[in-house]
This record gives structure tokens, sequence and C-alpha cells, in this order.
């Protein structure tokens, strides 16, 4: 089974992200994992909220388990350069897709704002500051570029 390294402390432990979620069965033969609730701090906070994820159609539960964490599986691994551009009016997707972009590809990645939501750029910067201090400093994973856009670099794959 394939894993992810996570650091918890002062050790390093490998398991699956999926490990302790539910897992069952929805129309069509698909396998379904319970995302929500987690933790008791989910039934407290988000009170009779659930949600569960759909597998698409003939994929199998250990199939789920391995494939789990996308490019937290193989975190020293890099998948090139990612370029988002902030094409949309919704303010939220841009930092979506970076973050994604980061943390399931792997990639380093420059985002584009749009001239709509160039205004969050310093948002965007004051949000993002602890990672933009990490990439300054060489441990990645964001490192600022000239203009009205900023680039990630890779999750590092050692404990900071």
């Amino acid at each position: 089974m394939s894993c992810t390294t996570t650091w918890l402390g002062n050790r390093w432990e490998n398991h699956s992200p999926v490990d302790g979620f539910s897992f069952g069965q929805a129309p069509g033969g698909r396998v379904t994992v319970r995302v929500l609730p987690d933790s008791i701090w989910d039934r407290l906070l988000l009170n009779d909220l659930s949600a569960e994820v759909w597998m698409p159609p003939g994929t199998t539960e250990e199939e789920v388990r391995e494939r789990a964490g996308l490019a937290q599986l193989h975190p020293a691994d890099t998948a090139g350069v990612g370029v988002v551009l902030g094409a949309g009016n919704i303010t939220s997707v841009p930092i979506l897709d970076v973050l994604y972009e980061l943390y399931a590809h792997n990639r380093v990645v420059a985002l584009k704002l749009n001239p709509v939501t160039d205004g969050l750029l310093d948002v965007f910067n004051r949000v993002l500051a602890p990672l933009i201090d990490l990439g300054r400093s060489g441990s990645s994973p964001v490192a600022p570029t000239s203009g009205r856009t900023w680039c990630t670099t890779r999750r590092s794959a050692t404990p900071t």
C-alpha cells in the first residue's frame, strides 16, 4: 500500500490520508468515503452537517487508500511549474488554484491576477506571508516575483 510521510512532532509516521475514514457503497457500486464529520470539532461546530465523496465507478476501496494524498505520496518529487491565470471574478479561486497546484501536484506556481481581482494582491501577500517568508529564506514554499504575480515553490519534504 502506498503511504504518505507525515511529520508528527519528533518522528515520521507512514499512513494513508484516508485511514480512519468510513467507507461505504453508493448506487452503481461506487465506493464512498465519509469525510465530514471527521472529529469532535466537526460535530460541535458543524452540527448536523455531513459529507461523503463518491469515487468514480469501478474504483475500489484499496485504490482509494493507495492513491489518496496526490503529491503527498512522494513529497520530494516535483512536478514542474504550474501557471494559474486568475481569469475569473470569484475572489477565492486564484488562491485555491495556487494551493491546489502546490499541494496536489507539488509544483512551483506562478499566479497572474485578473484586473478585476488585482486589488487583492496585498491581501493575498498578507495571508500568505508565512509561506512567502519561507520562500525568501530558500526553504520554500512561496517566493514573490516582480509585478502583479507571485510564485510558490514546491513544499519542503522536511519539517520546518
